[in-house]
């Protein structure tokens, strides 16, 4: 018996292929024979053949291999192999279990599509063209120029190359070859092509077959004829190859172009035509028949069963019904012959079956015991998916107009708005201002509400604006775009909800009504240790960056303070850690020659309250001159 080996195969040492092919050729049958020992259980997916060459006998005592189907296990049996007894009665079938709930219902299928569009009215008939005018008399023609010289004419084409010979043979005109005895002998090869004629209505085209210089006969095969007859004057020549083209003549000189003629008198125009009479509206399209109704979607996935609820208690046991008597046994069928030891054994003949004992009466019924109480209801299974959605229907024909209704009487005109420019030029609210105090200062970047086309009048330096309901407050900082001042940052003194004063740049007795405003921030402590940005009471003030220049730098950090609770009139909402706007922060120390960055800069806050509150951190104390700079 040949086994697998290592013969060859160490630790640490090479596998080469022919170790491999051991185990390849073993299992395939390719080489060997090779015994197989497995030292576990074997899985098989395909079929297994037993070569019965290869399967020993065993002829002691009767065997037979059994297959469990559940664990796929093979085992042998021992012992005589009788056979079978009849079948039993069959027993009665259980009641059917209770019917589950039913899932939920998928989602409805998607609309059918939209029906088709109806057909349109039709166009009414255009109207009549009106008559076309008379048209003019044509002018006069020109007179002719006078004719060009005639040009010189061009030198004759040389000779193409004829070969001619005449030919006394009586030959009928016909197609085929043809021999004509010539009289002067010539050069002709067989395939030239030639004309041989009696006149010009008269003659045959053909190709040469064969010329003996010596007898001059020459063999013509006639491919094309034009007459008829038979003569015997012919003329013989090759269709000679066309001449060069003579020069060209040299162009006459053009002549003088003639006088133009007097232009005709312009006709009269034609009368209008009268304007064609308006179609009738064609009749409305007729409804479309409503688009069939989509497929139903799929049917959601069914939902989950619910818990199942507790058993309810169990009612009591019903008594039990008599026992029927037996019925007499059926005698035993005869043995079955032994079969024959080991593989190929014959089983022996099946044994008749007994005949049925007569069934018992049945016992009387017991009592049905309570019920018991119900369970609790399981929990609802989770919803089915939604089916997909069926197509749309298609679009029904639209339906016929409804007539117009009355046109409602014109709206009283609207009073005009206020004109958003001074002297027609348009002007921006984005401002740019200047808030000092002493050697410090902050320039601040915003926008707001412009006011413009406004009354106003100056009296000494005092400037008084008609706003109407300006909802401004004394104390108020604007920036003035129009009027008798331009660009200029002020105070307002309210004088009632209407009016304003500020102090103007200059001073005189002016009136206008091109007084224009826009309100701004102010910057109401500019100190070493703290900024305090306020907003005006109206306007829809935005802040959107500020550059804050302290002279001698000596503390670090400093505060600022925006309006909180702000969206409208601020920096940003800051009302809630969630709404602060942060803004970002840039410095330089500018105390000396070159300005340096101070890298260090950053904004801090707090996290749980303040939230209109800042600090600008980060090495400023530089005891000098430093510029921040912050974007909102």
């Amino acid at each position: 018996m040949a086994k697998l080996s290592t013969s060859g195969i160490s630790s640490g040492s090479i596998i080469f292929p022919e170790h491999v092919l051991r185990s390849i050729d073993a299992l395939n049958g390719e080489a060997g024979p090779y015994d197989i020992i497995l030292s576990g259980s074997l899985g098989l997916s395909g079929s297994l053949n037993l070569n019965p060459t290869y399967v020993n006998e065993y002829n002691s005592a009767p065997a037979l291999i059994a297959y469990n189907t559940s664990s796929g296990t093979l085992y042998y049996t021992t012992g005589s192999i009788g056979g079978g007894g009849g079948s039993g009665t069959s027993g009665t079938s259980g009641t059917d279990g209770t019917s589950g709930s039913d899932g939920s219902s998928g989602t409805s299928g998607t609309d059918g599509t939209s029906g088709t569009d109806g057909s349109s009215g039709t166009s009414g008939t255009n109207g009549q063209d009106g008559s076309s005018g008379t048209s003019g008399t044509s002018g006069t023609n020109g007179t002719d120029g006078s004719s060009g010289t005639s040009g010189t004419n061009g030198t004759s084409g040389t000779n193409g190359d004829l070969f001619t010979t005449t030919s006394t043979t009586s030959i009928t005109i016909g197609t085929g070859e043809k021999t004509f005895v010539t009289v002067d002998t010539t050069a002709y090869v067989a395939g030239q092509t030639l004309v041989i004629s009696y006149n010009n209505t008269n003659y045959m085209i053909g190709t040469v077959t064969s010329y003996n210089t010596g007898t001059k006969a020459l063999v013509i095969n006639i491919l094309t004829v034009v007459g008829s007859g038979t003569y015997n004057a012919w003329n013989i020549s090759l269709q000679g190859a066309t001449g060069t083209g003579g020069s060209s003549g040299s162009s006459g000189s053009s002549g003088t172009s003639g006088s133009d003629g007097s232009s005709g008198t312009s006709g009269v125009a034609g009368a209008a035509g009268t304007s064609g009479t308006s179609g009738t509206d064609g009749s409305s399209g007729t409804s479309g028949t409503n688009g069939t109704s989509g497929a139903d979607g799929s049917s959601g996935t069914s939902g989950s069963s619910g818990t199942s609820g507790d058993d309810g208690a169990a009612g009591t046991s019903g008594t039990s019904g008599t026992n029927g008597t037996s019925g007499t046994s059926g005698a035993d069928g005869s043995s079955g012959s032994s079969g024959t030891s080991a593989p190929g054994i014959t089983s022996g003949s099946s044994g008749s079956s007994g005949t049925s004992g007569t069934s018992g009466t049945d016992g009387a019924a017991g009592t049905s015991g309570s019920s018991g109480t119900s369970g609790s209801d399981g929990s609802s299974g989770t919803s089915g998916t939604n089916g997909t959605s069926g197509t749309s229907g298609a679009d029904g024909a639209a339906g016929a107009n409804g007539t117009s209704g009355t046109s409602g009487a014109d709206g009283s005109s609207g009073t005009s708005g206020t004109s958003p420019s001074s002297a027609g030029s348009p002007l921006s609210n984005v401002i740019r201002y200047t808030a000092s105090s002493g050697n410090n200062k902050v320039q601040m970047l915003s926008s707001g509400n412009i006011y413009s086309g406004l009354t106003y009048s100056r009296t000494g330096s005092t400037v008084t604006i008609t706003s109407t309901s300006h909802g401004l407050s004394s104390g108020d900082y604007v920036v003035i775009r129009g009027g008798i001042d331009t660009n200029i940052y002020r105070a307002i003194t309210v004088t009632d909800a209407n009016t304003f004063t500020y102090t103007s740049a200059g001073s005189g007795s002016n009136t206008g009504t091109d007084a224009a405003y826009v309100p701004a921030f102010d910057a109401s402590t500019i100190s070493d240790s703290a900024i305090v940005i306020e907003a005006p009471a109206a306007g829809d003030c935005q802040l959107q960056s500020m550059m804050i220049y302290i002279d001698s730098s000596e503390t670090n950090p400093k505060s600022l303070t925006v309006p909180s609770n702000a969206i409208n009139n601020g920096a940003g909402e800051n009302n809630s850690l969630a709404t602060r706007n942060v803004p970002v922060m840039l410095a330089n120390d500018v105390s000396g020659t070159n300005n340096s960055t101070i890298t260090g800069a950053r904004v801090n806050f707090a996290t749980a309250s303040g939230h209109g509150t800042y600090s600008l951190d980060g090495s400023l104390d530089t005891f000098g001159a430093v510029l921040i700079s912050l974007r909102f």
